[in-house]
């Protein structure tokens, strides 16, 4: 066993510094810091894919490393954003990761006691296929959503059917998509991680009771908290659009831009 531990310490496996950088840059969104969640801001490696996780976020994306183990992410992901190089030799150690380049040794300590989470995706067989225009409907609906979290489940914005709709005490939105979400699901999305799922581009999603997991045609899966409690679909009334149709006049928004610069001006 000591023999095979040594055999496997020695053997390095060469990387395109760009595609882990870009498999870094993917799991970012769950290594923000979560002071409750000892997994946070740590990138988790398997041989063959890398995790972050966060309490409230997750992400996979497939890469292969020969790694196991978890270091610290931010730290990994500006050290390879600064790198000028083609190709990095990885090596695994008994408390350390090894990167090799030109004549430079980078070691990273290995984080004991953390591993990838077990969020139920192995065990999903088949995916639902997600609307075509699902994430330009998130990105125009999250325009519209709180950011504030005393604003309860109004930060969340509802997908269902063929629709995206979002809304504060003051405003409602409504994306009407080109097809239906499958099986008539509902999807919630926090507004805060609109930005990383549009990048992620997702293509296909399923929902269990605890989280939305996100699949995208590299393989990779964002996966969110779902939301607890009631979204208030009440306030969806304001959306009816069954009375007449009102025409704005020409020029309304030009005008509206000049009166506000004119009110800050003031």
């Amino acid at each position: 066993m000591k023999e095979k531990l040594e055999n496997a310490q020695t053997q390095e496996t060469v990387l395109n510094k760009n595609e882990f950088l870009t498999a870094i840059s993917q799991i970012k969104p769950g290594l923000a810091g979560n002071p409750l969640v000892k997994e946070s801001e740590i990138a988790m490696f398997e041989p063959d894919r890398v995790y972050s996780y966060n309490g409230n976020v997750a992400v996979s994306y497939p890469f292969k490393t020969g790694l196991s183990g978890a270091v610290l992410g931010k730290n990994l992901y500006r050290f390879l954003k600064i790198l000028k190089i083609k190709e990095i030799k990885a090596r695994q150690m008994d408390t350390q990761f090894q990167l090799r380049f030109d004549h430079t040794d980078a070691r990273f300590n290995i984080t004991e006691g953390v591993s990838p989470p077990n969020i139920g995706i192995n065990r999903i067989t088949k995916w639902n296929k997600l609307p075509e225009d699902f994430t330009k409907g998130i990105k125009f609906c999250a325009l519209f959503a709180p950011k504030i979290k005393r604003d309860g489940n109004l930060t969340y914005l509802k997908a269902k059917g063929n629709e995206v709709i979002s809304g504060d005490k003051f405003r409602l939105t409504r994306y009407e998509m080109k097809t239906r979400l499958s099986r008539n699901a509902s999807v919630f999305v926090p507004r805060f991680i609109v930005p990383a799922l549009a990048r992620h581009n997702p293509k296909k999603f399923f929902v269990t009771k605890a989280w939305t997991h996100f699949l995208n045609d590299e393989g990779g899966v964002l996966s969110c908290r779902r939301m607890e409690g009631i979204f208030p679909v009440s306030s969806m009334d304001m959306l009816d659009d069954s009375g007449p149709s009102v025409s704005l006049p020409k020029g309304i928004i030009k005008g509206y831009i000049r009166n506000s610069q004119l009110v800050n001006y003031l």
